[in-house]
């Protein structure tokens, strides 16, 4: 017997997994597993027990092992490692939901009839999981009925951990890392057949990196993705893809072209109750409306999208809608109320690690500081940012600070003249 008691994340389980289908020909070694039923912060892993057995998937938990059966073994077949798949599917759906399954069933001849004929929870229609949509697909691809279907433990590992990681690369603007990620990730998903993954995997590839493809490349990316949301019936997938279309619109300075897109998903985004999805789109809506003069239009887009931002926590949203608000204030000649959110913008990116954002806020701010005639404050900003902008090759960052530096210098030179003609 292979007994190996104690607590590990999910990855580290497939890792196990993996591991025996690799190592270990005699298939009758087993992973058992049972989920915590404690619901893991955003920022922690999943954790169970896991023990390997030579005879048989032992599932302890709240109720029997019949919940967590796949069909197969349910109509008479042999267990195997798609078996254990299946089982991890309900592994991530006890452990994110606190639920185990079936848990509105009480007789084990109405669990059976279910898992039978292919009656499972609805994940995408999940109050708790809807929010997790990177998890979703994997996990609905490990209830696939037909064995041979589901997942390897290989392919559940790749997919989990570049789910772990596209995060951080995006949160701390590592876009190319991220790319990486996506395309490990698109990869798997096509090879599975997750039409759904594909479409969602394409729109984030295009708003990770939307000059890598180019305005005809990201607009057959988006349409692809939104083809295959309609026909799958996925809103939510929709809005997304319908607002990064009027992203790349906005990009290309298309803004004319790009307030339908970002109208259209906004309407989407209300009617199924998606909050970070609403914020996003006014924040991208505000931008436009900002461009075009309309800043009104652009005031009443970014506030409540700030409001959202805050409800929840995000800490980019709000660095963004405050950004906005800046530059709404600005193109008004409002300085001291464009200082405080370019202020409170950079502090934000600062802490969050987005050098980006960080470099635009910190230009915005310079942008003022020259206004103001406090020439010494706009070059310390600019010369604070200059390495980062060279680092992510920012072409507007390079280009606005030789802009305002120029300027300062012309400012500077103009008041040595009115001063030596005074004297």
């Amino acid at each position: 017997m292979i007994a190996c008691e104690g607590d590990f994340d999910v990855p580290a389980a497939l890792e196990h997994i993996a591991s025996t289908q690799e190592l270990n020909a005699d298939p009758s070694t087993r992973l058992a597993a049972s989920a915590s039923t404690t619901f893991p912060k955003n920022n922690e892993p999943l954790q169970f027990t896991v023990t390997a057995s030579e005879t048989a998937l032992t599932l302890t938990g709240p109720a029997c092992s019949l919940r967590w059966a796949p069909p197969e073994v349910l109509n008479g077949e042999t267990l195997g490692l798609a078996g254990d798949i299946w089982a991890l599917g309900w592994i991530a759906w006890e452990a994110l939901t606190d639920d185990y399954p079936f848990e509105e069933l009480k007789l084990d001849f109405e669990v059976t009839m279910r898992i039978i004929e292919g009656h499972l929870p609805s994940i995408y229609d999940h109050d708790q999981l809807s929010q997790i949509r990177s998890l979703c697909s994997p996990m609905q691809s490990c209830w696939k009925p037909e064995p041979k279907e589901r997942p390897s433990a290989i392919e559940c590992l790749k997919t989990l951990r570049w789910i772990e990681n596209r995060g951080k690369h995006r949160l701390q603007n590592r876009h190319e890392e991220a790319s990486k990620m996506y395309e490990e990730g698109l990869s798997i998903a096509r090879s599975t057949g997750d039409q759904n993954m594909v479409a969602e995997l394409l729109v984030l590839l295009v708003e990770n990196q939307p000059g890598q493809f180019g305005l005809v490349g990201a607009e057959a990316s988006l349409t692809e993705a939104l083809t295959i949301f309609k026909r799958v019936g996925n809103d939510g997938g929709q809005a997304n893809a319908l607002r990064e279309i009027g992203e790349v619109q906005r990009s290309q300075g298309r803004h004319v072209e790009a307030e339908p897109w970002f109208t259209e998903a906004l309407a989407i985004y209300k009617r199924i109750g998606r909050d970070l999805g609403q914020a996003n789109t006014l924040r991208g809506l505000g931008d436009v409306q900002r461009s075009l003069s309309k800043n009104f239009e652009a005031e009443t887009s970014f506030n409540p999208a700030l409001a959202i931002y805050e409800s929840l926590g995000h800490k980019l949203g709000r660095a963004n809608a405050l950004s906005g608000l800046g530059n709404v204030c600005l193109a008004r000649s409002e300085y001291t109320e464009a200082e405080a959110g370019y202020t409170q913008a950079l502090a934000i990116y600062e802490s969050i690690g987005n050098d980006l954002g960080r470099v635009t806020a910190a230009l915005d701010l310079s942008r003022i500081r020259f206004r103001q005639a406090r020439y010494a404050e706009a070059k310390a900003l600019i010369n604070e940012t200059e390495g980062i902008s060279k680092r992510l090759d920012y072409s507007w960052g390079m280009r606005t600070s030789e802009i305002i530096l120029r300027r300062i210098l012309e400012a500077e030179s103009r008041r040595s003249v009115e001063l030596g003609s005074s004297l």
